[in-house]
């Protein structure tokens, strides 16, 4: 599998979390067992698919509706950048609006990091997500 194919399926898993159904498997199946995962406001590294699935149950929870929009995909290589903006509501009401890049280290038919980067202050309060923030 391409580094092209994974950051695709990582994109169609991120849409299934940010929907209705809130589907969690998809995005955790896209790490490989000893990956790293985490963000700007993360509070520590999340790893392997245990650690997936606190990262992006974590993420999903500060958001009552979400989607997000894929400006750039960049593939090099073993890497992939994203480029990305996110649109919706937090969980207390406030609408968000914010913009960032996401690269995947790629090994094989898995991520096996990942890094989100943006900046905080344009999720609104709190700016400091507890656990993780996608």
């Amino acid at each position: 599998m391409s580094t092209q194919d994974v950051a695709d399926r990582f994109v169609e898993a991120l849409w299934a979390l940010e929907g209705d159904q809130r589907e969690m498997d998809p995005i955790v199946a896209v790490f490989a067992d000893d990956a790293a995962i985490g963000n700007v406001v993360a509070a520590r590294t999340f790893e392997g698919p245990d650690g997936a699935r606190d990262f992006w149950r974590e993420y999903r929870s500060v958001f009552d509706d979400m989607r997000s929009e894929f400006r750039t995909r960049t593939i090099q290589d073993d890497r992939a950048v994203l480029e990305w903006r996110t649109r919706g509501t937090l969980v207390h009401g406030e609408a968000v609006d914010y913009e960032g890049v996401s690269v995947l280290e790629v090994d094989g038919d898995r991520a096996r990091r990942f890094t989100a980067y943006f900046n905080p202050r344009h999720l609104g309060q709190p700016t400091r997500l507890e656990g993780a923030a996608g």
